[in-house]
């Protein structure tokens, strides 16, 4: 009986002998907890060093001791997913991570997002099927034709624009007729004392505040180069409020 007593002490030393070598001391034990703290320390250590690799190998041995450790599930999820580019790795410590810490809002605001793009990331690299020749010609056809559209659009818009610009220079011709010389536009009859029609060949306009002479061209139906060659010493750019432009009858 004693024999059988002392083998069975014996063979529960030598058990716990060989499970503290093999590294898994079990959580609740001092020198478990002593073991984990060291694994971590490592962890920041190597961290420090710019050493990414030797940190996370560092974190996964404490998880071997303690599975549930939160604390080293998130430095590897963030490891995996910022220093080591191992989107896989990333989501399933972040996901673990997420589990141990159900109760908070705030980590789970700051997880989900991160697990989101190492998903993206993920799915970039899954390749597409192949495109069937019918498909690459159809495609190749459609491009063709959407081309030969927006050529024909923009020479639709550019007569469209040749059309609009005729228009407004016909109403402000047709305005100015109504009104008679110098009505409510700023022009003045000329300085011989002739007026539109009466054998002079220009009016003036006297500048108002913030008035460019684009403006000034379409209210009397002249082009940009009509208004600049009766006015060359004026500079378009400094022109200022009470500047006196002579106006070229069209």
């Amino acid at each position: 009986m004693i024999f059988w007593a002392s083998t069975c002490r014996g063979l529960m030393i030598l058990g716990l002998i060989g499970f503290s070598w093999s590294g898994c001391l079990p959580m609740g034990s001092q020198a478990g907890k002593r073991r984990v703290s060291a694994y971590l320390q490592k962890a920041e250590n190597e961290k420090s060093a710019y050493d990414y690799k030797a940190a996370a190998e560092a974190y996964e041995k404490a998880l071997q001791i303690d599975p549930n450790l939160a604390k080293a599930h998130f430095e590897l999820g963030l490891l995996y997913d910022n220093d080591l580019e191992d989107p896989v790795s990333a989501v399933y410590h972040y996901q673990h991570y997420k589990k141990l810490t159900a109760d908070s809002k705030e980590k789970k605001a700051f997880i989900n997002p991160r697990i989101t793009r190492c998903k993206r990331e993920l799915a970039k690299g899954v390749s597409l099927a192949p495109v069937t020749q019918d498909i690459q010609k159809h495609l190749q056809s459609v491009k063709q034709e959407n081309t030969a559209l927006k050529k024909e659009r923009d020479k639709l818009l550019e007569r469209v624009n040749q059309l609009e610009d005729k228009l407004r220079q016909a109403k402000a011709q047709i305005e100015r007729l109504k009104a008679g010389p110098g009505a409510g536009t700023g022009v003045e009859v000329s300085e011989s004392g002739g007026s539109h029609g009466s054998g002079s060949e220009f009016g003036y306009h006297t500048v108002k505040r913030n008035e460019t002479m684009y403006q000034i061209k379409e209210q009397y139906g002249i082009t940009l180069k009509q208004l600049m060659e009766a006015n060359p010493n004026v500079n378009p750019r400094r022109m200022r409020k009470g500047t006196r432009l002579k106006i070229p009858y069209p």
